[in-house]
């Protein structure tokens, strides 16, 4: 048997406090790992791996290389990220109002505009965002839900506090990858889950279905659910499959569906068969090419969904909301949209296209990463004088936040690795915001801002 680890406390570790104590949540998981022994751990830890190639969890594509039929690994950590459930239930309570807020920010870009023409929000960084739709703001006959799903990916700053480094606003991808996760890990790794209290999942499912169920159109009493996915060839498809299988969802591509008369259809060996409510799992721009013009697409999905004869999770457009150059204004933004103060704040970011906020970085660089400002998972680099120049209006900083640490199997051995957390909110059926017990947590390179979908 390997020793545990000895290496010594570090900021905001998760395991030891700042005195050099293993933390009280820890101390059941690390005593299942001393009586199971590291070498056994780590044998286990192969078999984790072994198990995902068997289930197929593994074979993912690669966004990049799709064309090829590349195929990129997919690795789970048997060592779990741990949160007491006074820290979750805090996380829970501030993304659910960074929700709120995206929510409320969203019907107002595509109605009023009341944070454009109080100066509260630039109209220049609205305009020049990609995801903001224009033929989203048309008037519907009907009103409908623009966000009901919500994720973020967190870090831990150098005081210790969780901070939003990514909000997804669009459709957070990985719920599936996390619940697969777990599964497996229950598995081959049982005296993990006897060590550490575990909150079911079935729970957060149940009401995500019901959540579906509420938005049926008005009238519809038992309402067909579907899944619009992009297809086998997308690196999300493994949990598409999954989620439909877990909700109970027809699960279909852009193909399978037509407009008729106002509603949407799926077309079967025996006919039309009418889905009134929809999962969307395809980029909003592309959900309809007579309106956005781009994309595959459902012909006549918008005009369907404005008159009220379906309903979509999230609606296109809400991509817009999670552009990380809206940082700096949704302190305001929730003021006059909310009355209220945000209590989980975002990494500290800057809009290169306001004059004032550009000279500050021309001034002192040092420390600052260049990002896109309305992609938050494109990677970022370190800034320089020499960027701050040209094509500014697209372009954001962040501070790096040094993010905490947290045990991860090395060989056999527990070495301390910096992590970013996921998690998962979905708007439920009486319209409060619940967050999915735990998450989806990815081990980070030193200084990253923002990351893709996390594998731990």
């Amino acid at each position: 048997m390997t020793d545990a680890p000895t290496h010594g406390p570090a900021p905001h570790d998760e395991m030891v406090d700042g005195a050099g104590r293993i933390r009280p949540q820890w101390r059941g998981l690390l005593g299942a790992f001393s009586s199971l022994g590291y070498a056994t751990l780590a044998e286990r830890g192969r078999r984790l791996d072994r198990a995902f190639v068997e289930e197929g969890v593994a074979t993912v594509l690669s966004p990049d290389a799709v064309a090829h039929h590349t195929r990129r690994p997919w690795r789970c950590d048997p060592v779990p990220l741990i949160l007491t459930s006074t820290e979750f239930e805090a996380l829970e309570a501030g993304l659910a109002g960074r929700a709120r807020l995206f929510d409320a920010m969203l019907n107002d870009i595509y109605g009023p505009q009341t944070l454009l023409s109080s100066g509260t929000l630039p109209a220049a960084l609205l305009y020049a965002n990609p995801h903001f739709l224009r033929p989203c703001r048309a008037e519907a006959a009907r009103p409908f839900p623009r966000l009901s799903f919500y994720g973020a990916d967190l870090v831990r700053d150098v005081h210790g506090a969780w901070r939003v480094a990514a909000d997804r606003c669009g459709g957070a991808n990985g719920v599936g990858f996390a619940a697969e996760n777990r599964t497996l890990l229950a598995r081959l790794l049982p005296e993990a889950f006897r060590a550490v209290p575990v909150r079911p999942l079935r729970p957060f499912f149940d009401a995500w279905l019901d959540a579906l169920q509420s938005l049926a159109p008005e009238g519809v009493e038992n309402p067909r659910l579907a899944l619009l996915t992009p297809g086998a060839r997308q690196e999300t498809w493994i949990e598409h499959l999954f989620l439909s299988r877990e909700l109970g969802l027809e699960l279909v591509e852009p193909a399978d569906l037509t407009v008729r008369g106002g509603a949407v259809y799926l077309k079967t060996l025996r006919g039309l068969r009418r889905i009134d409510v929809i999962l969307r799992r395809i980029k909003g721009e592309g959900s309809d090419p007579l309106e956005f013009g781009a994309g595959t697409g459902v012909p006549g999905l918008m005009g369907a969904l404005r008159g009220g004869q379906v309903r979509l999770m999230n609606s296109p457009g809400s991509m817009a909301a999670e552009a990380p150059a809206y940082a700096p204004y949704l302190d305001g933004c929730a003021r006059l949209l909310l009355g209220e103060e945000l209590t989980l704040r975002g990494l500290d970011t800057l809009w290169l296209g306001d004059p004032a906020m550009r000279e500050q970085i021309r001034a002192a660089p040092e420390g600052w990463h260049l990002r896109s400002a309305f992609d938050p998972g494109k990677p970022a680099r370190p800034a320089a004088r020499n960027a701050l120049d040209g094509a500014v209006h697209a372009l954001a900083v962040s501070r790096a936040a040094d993010s905490s640490t947290a045990p991860c199997l090395s060989g056999e051995r527990l070495n301390p690795a910096p992590v970013m957390l996921r998690m998962f909110l979905l708007r439920d059926a009486n319209g409060a915001w619940r967050a999915m017990p735990g998450g989806l947590a990815q081990v980070l390179e030193e200084g990253t801002v923002a990351g893709p979908p996390a594998r731990r």
